[in-house]
């Protein structure tokens, strides 16, 4: 058997993304997308001050071939877009 640990650590879109970064792929696919930001001070606090760990997902590639369906942040919107356009009421938009 080819499974050898017992957690794997795995990661989705790395770098992690910031809000304006998101903004500017939203409004790639979205051109007319108005979007408001309201920070929470404590939570602002803490990422300012804490460093962010990249997964290392390497033994979860070789030994089960697992992958990021979204391998970038395009990806992900677009997916994201797609999903609320087909489905409007599951995200309270009538």
């Amino acid at each position: 058997e080819q499974i050898k640990t017992v957690n794997y650590n795995v990661a989705g879109v790395v770098p992690t993304r910031s809000a304006g970064e998101i903004e500017q792929v939203v409004k790639k696919y979205i051109p007319g997308a108005q979007i408001s930001y309201k920070p929470d001070t404590e939570a602002m606090n803490y990422f300012r001050t804490s460093t962010v760990d990249v997964f290392d997902d390497s033994r979860a590639r070789e030994e089960w071939s697992w992958y990021a369906m979204y391998p970038n942040l395009d990806k992900v919107v677009v997916d994201f877009v797609e999903e609320i356009r087909s489905r409007p009421e599951r995200y309270g938009i009538v």
